[in-house]
Formats: C-alpha cells, structure tokens, sequence
C-alpha cells in the first residue's frame, strides 16, 4: 500500500495590499474555508491564538477585491484590558479588503492606528490583521470582527491616548478657580510686553518614517506531511521589507492550507 498527494487543490494566497500606506501582507486561509470543516470563519478566528479583541465598522464600507481602502473601526470587546487603560471613545484606523477563496469572499483588515480627540498612537499593520467571512463586499456596522495582535502594543497605545497633555491639566485646574480667585490670579499676573509679542516658531519638519511591507509567502517552505492527521501542511514564512528592501524573514511554519492523503492500491500487489 502508498500514499500519495492529492495535488488537483491549490495553495491559496490572500494578499492585503495598501499602496497608500505603502504595507501590504499576506494571510492564509482559516480552516473554515474548506468545506470539509463545519465551523463557521468567525468562530475560527476567535478560537485564533493570539486575537486580542474585537471591532466594528463606524460606517457601512464597501470592500473591493484585493483592493485595500480605509476604514474606521470601534472596539467591542477587548481581553484582559487593564483596569487602569480605557478604550473609550477611541476610533481605530485601518485598511480592509475581500479575496475570494473556493467560491467564498473572505474579508481581510490590517489595523494602523488609534485615534481619540485629535490625538493619534501607530501600531505596527505586520501586528494586528484579521479575517472574517462575507456574503457579499459590504462591511457592515453589525458586523463584529476578531482581531489578533501585539496586546501588550495595543496597551500602551491607549495609554497614550488616555494621558493628559500639560495644556489639558491647566485647562482642569482653571475650572476649579472660583471667579474671585480667577480675577485674583489675572491681576496678580505680571506684565510682560516681550511674552505678549512673542510668535512660536514653526514647526520643524520631520523627515516621512520608513515605508514598512510585510509578505506571507510559500517560496522555499516545502510541504510536512502529517500521517496522524491524514494530511498535508503546505509550510509559509513571512518576509519583511523597508523601502522595497528585503530586511527580514521568519523561519517556515505550517499554514492554514491543507491537503488530504489519499490511499492507493493501483501499484500495490496483494499480500
């Protein structure tokens, strides 16, 4: 008796590309898009390693495929956020788009950024990304979204959001002066003409960060064969990339792209 591959299904991959921000990556199909596996895409992902919250979108969106365009996101749900961090009021940025797997459209988003009240904190997009399952290219608001990542990042970025700048806590302070002490605390104030005529200079320039590409791909991952399981695991690496420049690349690891063993006794004599 032999075993062989079954090699009539092809490896899928599921590019997010988004030129605007220069960074696109690669993501490999949950298992639920096979149809051999009953357990619904959003499931997956939130039995996914490493999903650390969820989201939805602000406004209805249409996707296009393997097109990133940019959306806007509020958090549901986040795990183990600290008592002292709040995501209040905070809006996430990111880019989203749909490929279509095995007759399916598979909805893919990367997450760039936090913003609250004017002020913003970058995340890494190679960080956070997610996919989820679609019935037609609309990301709606009721649709909920899991989200793998870096938690301990997405933590410190609300912090950073959530701390006050020295102008907010003068601002606080103002406020709870009585009148009489807010005419005491002016009248008290000296007279500077030179500060009255003083004009901030303008703000220096700071050069554009790197543009920052991340990459999933097959090249040079061979395939593991699994006899336990009955199954063939075609192995992927992520790649990094700076201006177009190759810096980095993760060793090779299973994929989300499986191929059953199938048994044959064309070649086999009796025994």
């Amino acid at each position: 008796m032999k075993t062989y591959l079954n090699q009539h299904r092809k490896t899928v991959l599921l590019p997010l590309s988004a030129s605007m921000i220069g960074a696109s990556l690669l993501l490999s199909p949950l298992n639920a898009i096979s149809a051999q596996d009953p357990t619904s895409l959003e499931e997956a992902a939130k039995k996914e390693e490493g999903s650390v919250f969820s989201a939805a979108a602000l406004a209805m969106t249409e996707l296009i495929e393997q097109e990133a365009r940019p959306v806007k996101l509020s958090f549901k749900t986040i795990k183990d956020l600290p008592p002292d961090v709040s995501a209040d009021g905070v809006t996430i940025n990111g880019y989203s788009q749909y490929v279509t797997v095995e007759g399916q459209k598979v909805g893919q988003i990367i997450v760039t950024g936090l913003e609250k009240e004017g002020r913003t904190a970058t995340l890494d997009p190679k960080s956070f990304n997610g996919q989820f399952a679609l019935e037609e290219n609309l990301l709606t608001t009721e649709k909920e979204i899991e989200v793998k990542g870096d938690r301990a990042a997405l933590i410190e970025a609300l912090r950073l959001l959530n701390e006050k700048s020295e102008e907010d806590k003068e601002k606080e302070e103002t406020e709870k002066l009585s009148p009489a002490q807010e005419a005491k605390t002016a009248n008290n104030a000296p007279q500077n003409d030179q500060a009255d005529a003083y004009k901030s200079p303008e703000r220096l320039q700071v050069p554009e960060d790197p543009t920052i590409s991340v990459e999933t791909t097959t090249e040079g991952c061979s395939v593991r064969v699994d006899y336990t399981q009955q199954v063939a695991i075609q192995q992927s690496k992520t790649v990094y990339y700076e201006d177009g420049a190759r810096t980095d690349e993760d060793a090779c690891s299973d994929s989300e792209v499986r191929y059953p063993l199938q048994k044959s006794y064309e070649v086999c004599s009796d025994a």
